[in-house]
């Protein structure tokens, strides 16, 4: 995905890929001092800002540092750092690799965990894998920005 930008703030490209809403997904903990679980949990409906410090949600399992997230009876959005994510369903899995960024960073929303689960729930029951870039203006005037993803798409026989 490519654009010309103009806005001096720049703008990020969103990459958000519906898989079955019964897929797990798999990524990485990476614990840092801007996150001790590895991962944090994202604004949605009733929780402002970016939360590091948290109890863990009732959808997410940690091994070591592997985290599986699956769908559950509460809506959850989950922010890891850059990294491939992994959805597996009973037929077949997704895997979502982050790509090439094409620009200059002028910001990084959500601090920089652009790697997203969100998992729906009630009356939205999906699962949505994410890869996100930071805020992007061109090199040069005449220059376009964007952000490359790469997918894999992986049948079960």
């Amino acid at each position: 995905m490519s654009w010309r930008e103009k806005s001096a703030g720049g703008r990020q490209a969103i990459n958000i890929f519906q898989v079955s809403n019964d897929a797990i997904v798999e990524a990485r903990a990476r614990p840092s001092p801007a996150a001790r679980r590895g991962f944090v949990l994202l604004p949605i409906a009733g929780r402002p800002g970016v939360q590091a410090a948290f109890p863990l949600p009732t959808q997410i399992t940690v091994q070591r540092d592997r985290v599986l997230l699956r769908r559950g009876r509460d809506e959850e959005k989950v922010g890891f750092l850059e990294q491939t994510l992994i959805a597996r369903w009973p037929q077949g899995e997704m895997r979502l690799h982050p790509g090439h960024i094409r620009g200059v960073k002028r910001g990084e929303p959500e601090k920089g965990f652009r790697a997203q689960v969100y998992l729906g729930s009630g009356p939205w029951p999906v699962v949505e894998i994410e890869q996100l870039s930071p805020r992007l203006r061109p090199r040069f005037p005449s220059a376009t920005v964007g952000q490359a993803v790469r997918v894999e798409l992986i049948k079960n026989p």
